[in-house]
């Protein structure tokens, strides 16, 4: 009876301390997401600016992406995960607007 309490309260323990640190590891994961979620919405929206202005064909504003991304280390899971993420679309306009459209963006690329 005693090693059967002593397991359950070594348990119980476990779980508290599980607990206590969730909130902790739910910030990094946070943390690291919001970083991937900027990086590749500015990579994004840069290359939509190319592609639309002119300045560029799609194939190497993807090819420039994917090397930026890769230098970032962003994986491919990881940037799908932002492209497929609820809002990106809107997320990617709302940064180019605030760049002052596709015009000032790419200026700025300069």
């Amino acid at each position: 009876m005693h090693t059967t309490r002593t397991a359950v309260h070594q348990r119980t323990s476990i779980a508290l301390a599980l607990l206590l640190l969730l909130p902790a590891c739910t910030n990094v994961v946070r943390a690291a997401s919001e970083r991937e979620t900027a990086l590749v919405t500015i990579a994004e929206a840069n290359a939509q600016s190319l592609i639309e202005s002119g300045t560029m064909p799609a194939e190497k504003a993807r090819s420039l992406v994917s090397g930026f991304l890769d230098a970032a280390r962003v994986s491919a899971k990881q940037r799908k995960a932002v492209r497929n993420g609820l809002g990106f679309s809107a997320l990617m306009e709302s940064y180019i607007n605030d760049q002052g459209g596709c015009k000032s963006l790419l200026r700025k690329l300069k």
